[in-house]
């Protein structure tokens, strides 16, 4: 099956804090591209909120991104996941 999307994904599993006006949430990124990511975490927001984003990244500086939540999974007994898609596109966070 061919890939539909226009940027390249890369799984990793880094600490990320999110939130509407200040990251105060904690989750796990997944499935990051320049243009957007995916976040496991024990608390979501609603699809179509505005978000900010607090980076952990490998050399121990942080990389604070903003976007919107696209998409929303919630299912019962596992953890919840959200996509994000960044305002501006960032390559900075993708490793080589």
């Amino acid at each position: 099956m061919k890939e539909s999307r226009l940027h390249p994904r890369t799984l990793m599993g880094t600490k990320v804090r999110f939130g509407i006006d200040d990251p105060i949430h904690n989750g796990i990124s997944y499935d990051f591209s320049s243009n957007g990511m995916s976040i496991i975490g024990d608390e979501v927001l609603p699809a179509k909120s505005n978000i900010i984003i607090k980076i952990d990244t490998e050399n121990g500086g942080d990389v604070t991104v903003e976007g919107k939540v696209i998409w929303v999974s919630s299912i019962p007994d596992l953890p919840s996941k959200m996509g994000i898609k960044f305002n501006k596109p960032n390559g900075r966070l993708i490793r080589n």
